[in-house]
C-alpha cells in the first residue's frame, strides 16, 4: 500500500511540475524586460535668486531639502547671474522640495534676509518615461530676497 501511494505522489508531482513549466513559458510572450527595482523620476529645478528690484544676487547659499524623503539635503551657491541648478533622481515620482536661501557672505553683495520656497512635482509633470523610469520634469523658480534693515 505504501509503495502504491508514493508512486501516485511521484506521478502527480511530475505532472504538476510539467504543467507549471509549460504555463510559465507560455506566460512569457516575446522578450522579457529586465526590470528590477522601483519606479523613479528625474526632477530638475532651475532657480534664480534676485533682490526686490530684479537684480541677480551671487553667492547666496541655497539649501535644498526633499520633504518627507530619505534624500539628504544638498547645498548650492548662486552663480554670478544668481542662478543655481538642482537635480534629483528621486524614487518617488511625486515630491516636494524646500529651498532655503541664506546670505552667507555678509555685506559683500548686500545684506539680505533669509527666505524659502517650496517646489512641488506631480506625476502629471513627468514626460519621456519608460519601464521603471517614470519620466523627467523641469521647473523654473525665481526667489526674491528682501534687503536687511540697516
Amino acid at each position: 500500500m505504501k509503495k502504491k501511494n508514493t508512486t501516485w505522489l511521484n506521478l502527480a508531482n511530475k505532472v504538476l511540475s510539467g504543467m507549471m513549466v509549460l504555463l510559465g513559458f507560455n506566460g512569457c510572450s516575446g522578450e522579457a524586460p529586465c526590470m528590477y527595482g522601483s519606479p523613479y523620476a528625474l526632477h530638475t529645478i532651475k532657480g534664480k535668486v534676485e533682490n526686490n528690484s530684479g537684480s541677480a544676487i551671487k553667492g547666496i547659499q541655497v539649501i535644498c531639502n526633499a520633504k518627507n524623503s530619505w534624500i539628504k539635503p544638498d547645498t548650492l551657491l548662486s552663480n554670478q547671474n544668481g542662478e543655481f541648478i538642482f537635480k534629483s533622481e528621486h524614487t518617488f515620482t511625486e515630491a516636494t522640495y524646500k529651498f532655503i536661501c541664506k546670505d552667507i557672505d555678509g555685506d559683500t553683495n548686500g545684506s539680505y534676509k533669509n527666505d524659502s520656497i517650496e517646489v512641488e512635482f506631480k506625476k502629471s509633470d513627468l514626460s519621456n518615461g519608460k519601464d521603471w523610469f517614470e519620466g523627467e520634469a523641469t521647473k523654473n523658480v525665481t526667489i526674491k530676497l528682501s534687503e536687511n534693515d540697516k
